[in-house]
């Protein structure tokens, strides 16, 4: 789903560990206003994160997408794991975008 160009606001918590650049970050919250992530913060790590937003994301972090896998006979893979059942991500950015999380 994408939505509507600066209207998204709110807050999403993530409590799945992920992983950057080699690091483990854990609880990671994300704060969107006005379509834009304004604030994004973990207990731990969270410098690969902002370190990965500086390499990838050459606009402004706006919310692009939020999707929900809803495919049960999906395999794990690196190109389709968005759909698979179970999944939910989170991306920012304009034509470059980062997915954020995704949570299997």
């Amino acid at each position: 789903m994408s939505p509507i160009k600066g209207t998204a606001k709110g807050s999403v918590f993530v409590n799945t560990p992920q992983f950057r650049i080699g690091q483990k970050i854990v609880n990671t919250v994300m704060r969107f206003k006005h379509g834009t992530l304004a604030e994004i913060k973990a207990e731990k790590n969270i410098e690969s994160l902002h370190e990965t937003f500086e390499r990838i994301c050459l606009s402004e972090p706006v919310l692009n997408r939020v999707g929900f896998g809803l495919n049960p006979k999906m395999k794990s893979s690196f190109l389709f794991d968005e759909i698979i059942l179970g999944n939910v991500s989170v991306a920012t950015g304009g034509e470059v975008h980062l997915v954020l999380f995704r949570v299997l």
